[in-house]
């Protein structure tokens, strides 16, 4: 069997056959800007060193402020920008603050994880909807 040719099917040795597409630029998050509400600890916090270490510019939603600004200390320096802004996200209008804050400073709104939640017997992933969340319109949500 013959490799596919053409200008769109280009063999390089490290990508998949019939794949001439740098996945490093189409997953890239460089300048992309990102709210994490749970940022300040475990896997909030590890989303945003990723992110950080790839050059997004993140926004740590968090209501325990000593662990927020621990996290901004720890994160800052990398390539990607990070601020903290205390928040618990039972209080609506204190996230569509810092939602608002967030999209002022970083000049928009790219991606959230919403990482945080409030522990709900009844709730369950089928049930939980992010309502009080203030997503912008094209932006992806990311539920963890």
């Amino acid at each position: 069997m013959a490799l596919p040719s053409g200008p769109n099917f280009e063999f390089h040795a490290d990508r998949p056959v019939g794949m001439n597409i740098d996945l490093n630029e189409l997953f890239s998050v460089r300048n992309r800007s990102v709210v994490i509400t749970g940022g300040a600890s475990g896997i909030g916090f590890a989303v945003a060193s990723t992110l950080t270490d790839r050059g997004a510019n993140v926004t740590l939603l968090d209501r325990d402020r000593q662990k927020l600004e621990s996290a901004v200390q720890n994160l800052s320096g990398r390539e990607g920008k990070i601020r903290g802004a205390p928040c618990d996200v039972k209080d609506s209008g204190s996230l569509r603050r810092e939602f608002d804050s967030a999209a002022s400073k970083q000049g928009g709104i790219d991606i959230v994880f919403a990482i945080a939640g409030m522990r709900r017997p009844s709730a369950t992933p089928a049930n939980w909807r992010p309502a009080s969340i203030p997503i912008p319109s094209k932006c992806s949500l990311i539920r963890i």
